[in-house]
């Protein structure tokens, strides 16, 4: 990546340089190092908002909420940059961007336990979802839901979505969301009384 920003700056392609600077703030964020991960987004930032790529700036400003969420556990600020990824995506009709932004927005209010706001968040994301036909995201998103509605004592409405994406999760052969949603699952059918199917 550090040989195509060296090109790029020779022939006068900086708009492409936005791209190679925000992997290299991948891999920084990879081995955990925070310093150089958040010098390499500001910097694609810098570049994508001299050109106005508007899509762009809302994939840089996911990466910075990512960033702060997982390295220093900073959700405010985490927040903060989610939401201005958000309105960006809404500026562009960025569909994909609106969803990955909604989809964290809701991760971290799930965390922060303020259920209301990330069912709204979940319940837009997966709208818009169904709209484009995006199903590799549909079901990590019914199984928050579910999640969330169990943790509520919601069970039949939890139930309903887990059971959705279950069915989802088969279809793209994802074992691992499987595994997730069928351990949510065994809670539910717990807390319903139903304990053979808890124990499949």
């Amino acid at each position: 990546f550090e040989n195509s920003i060296l090109i790029n700056e020779s022939i006068g392609n900086i708009k492409d340089n936005a791209l190679s600077l925000k992997y290299i703030g991948y891999a920084y964020s990879d081995v955990a190092n925070f310093d150089e991960a958040l010098i390499h987004y500001n910097k694609a930032l810098k570049i994508n908002k001299e050109y106005d790529d508007k899509p762009d700036i809302a994939s840089v400003l996911i990466n910075l909420g990512i960033l702060y969420a997982d390295r220093t556990n900073s959700t405010t600020t985490a927040l903060k940059y989610y939401n201005e990824s958000l309105v960006v995506a809404e500026e562009a009709k960025d569909s994909l961007g609106m969803l990955k932004a909604l989809n964290n927005l809701g991760n971290i209010y799930q965390l922060n336990e303020s259920n209301d706001k990330a069912i709204e968040k979940f319940e837009r994301s997966l709208a818009i979802q169904k709209n484009i036909g995006n199903n590799s995201y549909i079901g990590v998103t019914l199984n928050n839901l579910g999640n969330i509605y169990k943790r509520q004592g919601k069970n039949e409405k939890a139930l309903a979505y887990l059971t959705d994406a279950l069915e989802r999760s088969r279809e793209l052969n994802n074992k691992g969301l499987e595994s997730a949603i069928l351990n949510n699952l065994g809670g539910v059918y717990r807390a319903l009384g139903d304990y053979t199917q808890a124990g499949k």
